[in-house]
């Protein structure tokens, strides 16, 4: 309680959701205690022929999500970040500055050398993220950053990245799912909802896949941690509903049929791999 109980039987109710403005958003935020059939009605009334205006929202037009992200990072337009012109001189010893424990170790190339001032570096290899890019343009430093790079290493900026290139440069994904028209996510990305922006509109797609019997298994990842950390696949709607509850949330269409791969020693038994490439 928030207030002192003095009456005996005196009724006490529960929020069970956050505040939220939004009538919408909190309504579907409440799905998880509704019954199954509740629920099912609710959702299948807001089709996309019944509720466009929610469709026509296009997060990925949103400045101010970009700009939010963005605001920390101190940077000049009217400079450049690296000189194309600088000349490599085969004899010269590149001087660096790092923190990282394995640069330290095995960069033993005689064209570098590893140096304790960042001032006095050529190279800038750090794990700690640069925010204030003006000092080190006008250094003329080689920085293993950039300003603005969380467009590509934020999840939620990343997949909105890729809606903003398929408004611009793509065709129709799909012509028998007009929610992911309307929704803008290109044919080689996965599905990807915000749930923090997106919510009303994933749960209703969720239950549009459900009637449609399809595959209904989706990865939740939080926005900006690593290493698998509080993610979860699952294809319970109450359950993804909950999820960003403790914290930022996307949730993206797991890849139910993946390739495999045969292997002998394991008596050619399938299984998951992925690839990775890191740009150096």
């Amino acid at each position: 309680p928030i207030v002192r109980i003095d009456q005996p039987y005196t009724e006490i109710f529960r929020n069970f959701v956050y505040d939220n403005n939004e009538t919408l958003d909190r309504s579907i935020r409440l799905l998880p205690w509704k019954h199954l059939h509740a629920r099912k009605t609710f959702l299948r009334h807001l089709t996309i022929e019944n509720s466009s205006e929610l469709f026509n929202q296009k997060l990925q037009n949103s400045l101010e999500i970009f700009e939010k992200c963005h605001q920390h990072d101190l940077y000049d337009k009217k400079q450049i970040l690296m000189n194309d012109s600088i000349e490599i001189d085969q004899d010269r010893a590149w001087k660096v500055y790092t923190d990282h424990e394995l640069v330290t170790q095995y960069l033993n190339d005689k064209h570098y050398q590893l140096i304790d001032d960042p001032d006095q570096a050529d190279i800038l290899f750090v794990m700690k993220q640069l925010n204030e890019f003006r000092h080190e343009t006008i250094e003329n430093k080689l920085i293993s950053q950039f300003p603005f790079e969380n467009i590509i290493t934020n999840k939620e900026l990343l997949a909105l990245t890729a809606r903003r290139w398929k408004s611009l440069y793509g065709s129709s994904t799909s012509d028998n799912d007009p929610y992911i028209d309307s929704h803008g996510s290109p044919p080689w990305l996965a599905t990807t909802f915000n749930l923090t922006y997106e919510l009303s509109q994933f749960a209703v797609y969720f239950q549009y896949r459900e009637d449609q019997q399809l595959d209904n298994t989706w990865i939740v990842k939080p926005i900006n941690l690593t290493r698998s950390i509080d993610m979860s696949v699952t294809n319970s709607l109450d359950m993804i509903i909950r999820l960003p509850e403790s914290g930022p949330k996307i949730a993206c269409k797991y890849v139910s049929s993946p390739v495999l791969l045969k292997i002998p020693e394991m008596e050619n038994q399938s299984i998951k791999f992925d690839v990775r490439y890191v740009i150096l």
